[in-house]
């Protein structure tokens, strides 16, 4: 596949790690429940950096009785835990010598924090964009975030986006790049192991 640059997205696409994985299961169920079931909009202005994952943990720490530090320590953990296989990042170390690329996220504080530095990302991808340090999500502004990362590298018929979102490639289609869907990181690997071995 030719491409200049080559956007990926990071949860469901390099990785499927949960926050508070950490925690007791009857606790992880309950956080699931109260925060990304109960309170989506909680949740989306974190994700836009509206709020930071202090104010969620001890936000979460009042509605669910589990302590502030407890939280705060598991998402912590959680996020460091969150890694790349090997096979993913042997892939994007060689195409990053052959084209662009870009990690574009809709994520919150604590990936930049933690998940990012873990997994020394910025040695994989030129440029690395998380929505929790941009104020915005991808679709959002009629894929603000899409349209100016592709601009900063190439024309849009050269950009290719590996997303497990449809309405994010659907997104990128109509603004004029090329899109792939993947199911998960061992479809992710198998797509790039294909575009390596061109």
């Amino acid at each position: 596949m030719n491409a200049e640059l080559i956007i990926l997205d990071w949860d469901g696409t390099l990785s499927v790690g949960r926050f508070w994985a950490g925690l007791d299961p009857a606790r992880y169920t309950q956080v699931q429940q109260t925060l990304f079931v109960e309170n989506r909009p909680l949740v989306d202005r974190w994700m836009c950096g509206l709020v930071d994952s202090d104010h969620v943990n001890a936000w979460l720490a009042e509605r669910i009785g589990v302590d502030h530090a407890v939280l705060s320590e598991s998402l912590a953990a959680s996020c460091r835990s969150m890694t790349l296989t090997e096979e993913l990042r042997a892939s994007l170390a060689t195409l990053r010598s052959r084209t662009r690329l870009a990690l574009v996220t809709d994520n919150m504080d604590c990936f930049s924090r933690y998940t990012a530095p873990t997994n020394r990302l910025g040695e994989l991808f030129h440029t690395i964009i998380n929505s929790a340090d941009v104020g915005r999500l991808k679709n959002d502004q009629q894929g603000r975030t899409l349209r100016e990362t592709v601009e900063r590298y190439c024309p849009f018929e050269a950009a290719v986006l590996i997303d497990d979102s449809d309405s994010t490639r659907e997104m990128f289609t109509r603004l004029g790049g090329r899109s792939i869907k993947t199911g998960g990181p061992t479809q992710t690997a198998h797509i790039l192991g294909d575009i390596v071995d061109v």
